[in-house]
């Protein structure tokens, strides 16, 4: 009896199908263990700054980094997330890329003199000052960091050297708002390195994830906003008159929640971002 050799040609369909089906089956296996990948490597680059600010506390009496200068000389006091954040560099974190989010394509560079993040320095920090993006082309793109940073004005520091172990001072630029110009045009504040999600540092320099939540359906402009709350910031507050006490957290760390009265627990971090046709801190 005549022995059959290899396969037929619809054997080898059959086949070809399956091992395709098997490999469409895989893909969005593949694209969740990569997605998970960088953000534990953003997470370690989170974990890398906490141990810069831990030996840059070290040497400066337990202060966090403070705004080498401001780039708005109209108004000095205005919080500088990139020049705070600039204080780092390089003694106690040498690489820029420590400063990118590895879910970007951001280009984080230093000015030559190390004071502050590239092109940045020129910027008017403020909802109302900006560059236009033809100014930034003559200018120089800024490179910026991609994380945000709880920041004072030249000399001075937001977070308090008694602030609670449980409040964020740095962590990813979260999509945490809505801002509108005075010709009706709006854009969403800032822009989710994960989709969702974020690594943030906290003062005890554990790290971990926090999500973007929305007051209704997301992304539904003027009828719902996002935030991000620390659920970690437990403080008990008793309103005049009462005799119960009641809990309230930190519920946007982009926010300043209590107006400035309870700056050991509230984070209030700020940044660079592109916001419609130009560049503004936040």
């Amino acid at each position: 009896m005549r022995m059959r050799e290899g396969f037929t040609a619809i054997e080898l369909a059959v086949v070809l199908c399956i091992i395709a089906i098997l490999a469409i089956m895989l893909v969005p296996a593949l694209e969740t263990g990569r997605a998970e990948a960088t953000r534990v490597k953003c997470l370690s680059r989170v974990r890398q700054i906490g141990m810069a600010c831990s030996m840059y506390q070290t040497d400066h009496r337990g202060r966090w980094p403070l705004a080498r200068q401001s780039p708005c000389p109209d108004d000095p006091s205005w919080p500088d997330a990139t020049a705070s954040l600039a204080a780092l560099y390089p003694a106690y974190a040498s690489k820029a890329y420590l400063f990118a989010c590895p879910a970007t394509t951001d280009r984080v560079a230093f000015e030559p003199d190390g004071l502050d993040f590239q092109n940045c320095r020129n910027f008017d920090v403020s909802p109302e000052g900006s560059r236009s993006a033809v100014e930034d082309i003559r200018g120089g793109v800024p490179m910026p960091p991609s994380f945000f940073y709880d920041a004072s004005g030249p000399g001075l520091s937001a977070i308090p050297r008694s602030s609670s172990s449980m409040r964020v001072v740095y962590g990813d630029e979260c999509v945490h708002g809505y801002w509108g110009d005075e010709e009706g045009n709006g854009w969403w504040i800032g822009t989710d390195n994960h989709p969702g999600v974020g690594n943030f540092l906290f003062v005890d320099l554990h790290v971990a994830r926090l999500s973007v939540q929305w007051t209704g359906q997301p992304w539904q402009k003027g009828k719902s906003m996002p935030y991000v709350p620390n659920p970690l910031v437990h403080v008990q507050e008793r309103l005049p008159g009462a005799d119960k006490f009641r809990v309230i957290t930190d519920t946007n760390v982009f926010s300043d929640d209590w107006a400035g009265q309870k700056r050991d627990v509230d984070a209030d971090l700020a940044g660079m971002m592109w916001l419609g046709d130009s560049w503004k801190e936040f």
